[in-house]
């Protein structure tokens, strides 16, 4: 029943029963057909040509998905555009429009739009002008969902949105320990030592519904590049809605915690969460 509530472009049942009037989202999203079923995937990042590698500069982000059983066989292609200036001086918070297409190169059809503002580095304690990309259905021009940095102490975390940008859907965070104040480095569910996935909580639960975990990329794409693969594991029941909102967490995730910068490429470096 939730998978053909989810199809429908409506959230599954345990999604409703978390608002608080009880009612569905004002407008249904639109159904992205070439994302239906497809809840298991490899976001795998691309690396930058040689002389960029070794020279430093910020090239444009390229991403390309495929299923996790698959993971070779790449169906859609996700490519960042920015401004070179803004990637060399202000790398880390820089605001970037990606797109994702069918193919596994440029120039197939285009379907989501991500779009990133510019926003104040992430931080513990912030009040305002927090992290976010929003997601809109580049067909029909329909909002999708928001993925937002939320405020928090100790532990970085994000919420994904629904179209009104005011019913949280999921709250994503890493696993912690001593009453939430440090991650779990050695939570056995990431499936292995230090591999420590960002969960996915539905609204007013402990138990996790879903996960994006990085994945080792082998000593010399981990030493000689920034460049990263990530394994999304989306919710029993999400719709092909949820699924490209739920990459561009992964996007904006890949951003705030695995791109390392030098220091004349922003006003600060980079920093990695686990």
């Amino acid at each position: 029943a939730d998978r053909a509530m989810a199809d429908s472009g409506n959230p599954p049942r345990w999604v409703q029963r978390t608002l608080q009037d009880g009612s569905a989202p004002a407008a249904p999203r639109p159904m992205i057909r070439e994302l239906e079923g497809l809840t298991n995937l490899v976001v795998k990042q691309s690396r930058r040509g040689w002389l960029q590698e070794c020279f430093g500069c910020e090239a444009k982000t390229v991403f390309r998905v495929a299923k996790s059983d698959a993971p070779r066989d790449f169906l859609f292609y996700v490519e960042e555009e920015s401004n070179c200036c803004l990637r060399l001086c202000c790398a880390p918070i820089r605001p970037w429009t990606s797109t994702m297409s069918v193919g596994d190169k440029a120039g197939g059809e285009a379907l989501v739009e991500y779009r990133r503002p510019l926003r104040c580095a992430p931080g513990a304690l912030k009040c305002c002008c927090f992290q976010e990309v929003s997601v809109t259905d580049v067909r029909s021009g329909a909002p999708l969902g928001l993925v937002k940095e939320r405020p928090y102490c100790c532990v970085p975390t994000l919420a994904v949105y629904d179209p009104t940008a005011e019913r949280m859907l999921y709250k994503v965070r890493q696993p912690t320990v001593c009453f939430g104040c440090c991650v779990n480095a050695c939570d056995s569910r990431g499936g292995g030592c230090c591999k420590v996935p960002f969960y996915l909580y539905p609204p007013g639960e402990n138990e996790p519904a879903g996960h994006v975990v990085k994945a080792w990329g082998g000593w010399r794409t981990e030493v000689l590049t920034d460049a990263d693969t990530f394994e999304l594991e989306a919710p029993q029941g999400a719709s092909s809605a949820d699924v490209a909102v739920l990459v561009g967490a992964t996007l904006l995730i890949n951003e705030l915690y695995f791109e390392f910068y030098t220091a004349g490429e922003g006003d600060e470096g980079g920093t990695s969460m686990l």
